[in-house]
């Protein structure tokens, strides 16, 4: 499984995601967390490889930002 069928493959519904930003009224705090959760959940699925953070992080921001704009 390649790196970004291993992200897409954790990749939260964007309705859930919008109506949980919606019900936290985009709380910082929150979107953070779920950035988080979502970063490591990438960083797992792709087998937890070393020096790996910063990439899994900035996918997991993509994802959960983009959920939101929808």
């Amino acid at each position: 499984m390649s790196a970004a069928t291993a992200a897409a493959a954790v990749l939260i519904p964007a309705r859930a995601e919008s109506s949980l930003a919606v019900k936290f009224a985009l709380d910082e705090t929150s979107i953070r967390e779920k950035i988080s959760h979502l970063a490591y959940a990438i960083w797992e699925v792709r087998g937890c490889p070393e020096g790996s953070a910063e990439s899994d992080w900035l996918e997991a921001e993509r994802q959960v930002y983009a959920s939101v704009r929808e």
